[in-house]
């Protein structure tokens, strides 16, 4: 083989096992966050947090029932969840914004809050 069919035969070589190379890639894909559930996850937190302190409960007061919490047909009412909006949603606002519930009640941690918004972003199913 002469010098220069070498040559072309190494860059003809090297460009098809760069071409082989790249061609099997692909993207892997990662799960970026857990299915989160209405009923497991999202309803503990609010009932445990909002209603049970006396603040977003059914009843026929007028104060309580004007922001009810307990059922998920209050929740998803007068737009207070806009699935896949959490800055749009009045909870979420509520919980990020004003550090809802208010003293002497402890604020929702990060991964409560976390698991709020992750619901309302995957769509605010009632699963």
């Amino acid at each position: 083989m002469s010098h220069q069919k070498a040559i072309y035969f190494l860059i003809i070589f090297a460009a098809a096992v760069t071409f082989a190379m790249t061609s099997c890639k692909h993207e892997v894909v990662i799960p970026t966050s857990p299915i989160i559930s209405y009923s497991t996850d999202v309803q503990p937190i609010l009932v445990g947090n909002c209603t049970q302190s006396g603040c977003h409960i059914s009843s026929n007061s007028h104060q309580n029932k004007a922001f009810a919490l307990s059922t998920y047909k209050e929740i998803m009412s007068n737009n207070r969840i806009v699935p896949s909006n959490a800055n749009g949603s009045q909870i979420y606002t509520a919980i990020t914004s004003f550090k809802m519930p208010k003293s002497p009640y402890p604020s929702l941690n990060d991964q409560q809050v976390l698991k709020i918004y992750l619901w309302i972003m995957q769509g605010a199913q009632n699963n």
